[in-house]
């Protein structure tokens, strides 16, 4: 379950990637062709539902291309469907506070840094692919998944510094 887009990150490389809200597997496809390091999968703007989500994680991932996808709210539904189909990473909208990144975290990541459900879903092979372990896939996965706050609030600008120090965040250093 490589991240590539996080190893870039972790490199200090820099980082080209777009937002699709085309609604076709061949358009991200095409946009794996060009040479971009991610594609953020939009459903809080776009129409799209996990089920097709998960049909543009194949594609993206088809092409080399990391699928991210921003999630439309900070739900457990939401974050844990979107996770669960395959996206490398997820984008979530509308953060204000603290409290609301440790909720995301909680969703998103697995013990013990969060409470994440598990099930045989695609993100893990469909259970066949987990890295030995539950506690492998676990590890694996919260060191690869990333959790990028989107930082669109006063509210959250007022406490940035305590917001991007929560655990289980994309790091300070590491920047799309």
């Amino acid at each position: 379950m490589k991240n590539k887009l996080k190893e870039k990150l972790e490199r200090g490389e820099k980082t080209l990637g777009t937002f699709f809200e085309c609604g076709s597997t061949a358009v991200i496809e095409s946009l794996g062709l060009t040479g971009l390091d991610y594609v953020v999968i939009d459903t809080e703007h776009g129409p799209f539902e996990s089920e097709s989500v998960g049909e543009y994680v194949c594609a993206a991932e088809r092409r080399g291309l990391t699928p991210l996808a921003r999630v439309k709210e900070i739900s457990r539904a939401a974050i844990l469907k979107t996770l669960d189909v395959g996206a490398k990473g997820i984008i979530i909208p509308q953060v204000k506070t603290v409290e609301d990144v440790k909720e995301i975290v909680k969703y998103g990541k697995y013990q013990p840094i969060g409470e994440r459900g598990v099930a045989g879903q695609r993100a893990n092979g469909f259970g066949f692919d987990m890295g030995g372990s539950l506690e492998d896939w676990f590890r694996i996965s919260n060191e690869e998944t990333l959790i990028i706050p989107q930082c669109e609030t006063v509210e959250c600008l007022n406490d940035i510094e305590a917001v991007v120090s929560v655990e289980g965040l994309v790091t300070a250093t590491q920047k799309l």
